[in-house]
């Protein structure tokens, strides 16, 4: 039988996270680093110490990466709660495209990838992308379209292709790209400073409120080694 009571702990951080969204975050919306491609990477950092110290950041991680280890019910009311503010998600590190990458990398990673990509990622030190949708002809939200390639080298694998509308790109540290290899497709972890990756341009778009906005993106023979493939 499903239990739609909720629980003390439940209710209490739904609350808890109002207050800190209302009273602390809100404010920040009519600070001149929150622009037209998002906040900046100071506004960024200077909100999740707040929500650190208020024992809010990165609620929806396990444990073990400095979360609270909330169930699914728990987390659909405080990341509810965090959208009061367009800012509330970024400051408690629960935002797309991070929040989705933190629970792949939870749940298929490596220990070593979890290491070098997740524990600063949950942290809230480092933004990430999630390199798939692609200019017309492309992929959007169906893999079988993708025309972005990976082809093995040895115990690399080379990737080239474009992606378009790729957020928070600009700033982030690390991306997931989704490649074809072949009939199938495989999702790579690559440092976004790595040679070959090129940010074109940022669009304009009518949202402003993600981090590093929205990125046209080149992806020219960039090399990923076969320990940073996260899932084929």
């Amino acid at each position: 039988m499903i239990e739609f009571k909720r629980g003390e702990r439940e209710i209490e951080l739904e609350t808890r996270t109002h207050a800190f969204v209302r009273d602390v975050i809100i404010p920040y919306e009519t600070d001149a680093r929150f622009g037209s491609h998002g906040p900046s990477a100071d506004l960024i950092q200077e909100m999740r110490r707040k929500a650190r110290s208020a024992g809010l950041l990165s609620p929806h991680v396990g444990t073990e990466w400095g979360g609270l280890g909330l169930n699914h019910r728990e987390i659909a009311t405080v990341f509810r709660a965090a959208g009061y503010s367009l800012l509330g998600p970024i400051a408690m590190n629960c935002m797309a495209p991070d929040e989705g990458n933190m629970h792949l990398l939870e749940k298929v990673a490596t220990a070593g990838q979890k290491q070098r990509f997740l524990k600063p990622l949950a942290a809230g030190d480092i933004r990430s992308a999630f390199l798939m949708t692609e200019p017309d002809g492309g992929a959007g939200s169906d893999p079988s379209m993708l025309k972005t390639e990976a082809r093995q080298e040895g115990d690399d694998w080379v990737i080239s292709g474009r992606k378009w509308l790729i957020t928070g790109a600009q700033g982030a540290s690390f991306g997931i790209i989704m490649a074809r290899t072949g009939e199938h497709a495989t999702m790579f972890l690559s440092d976004l400073n790595a040679p070959g990756i090129v940010i074109e341009r940022v669009l304009d778009t009518m949202d402003d409120s993600m981090a590093g906005g929205h990125a046209v993106m080149r992806l020219d023979n960039v090399r990923v080694p076969q320990d940073q493939i996260l899932a084929r």
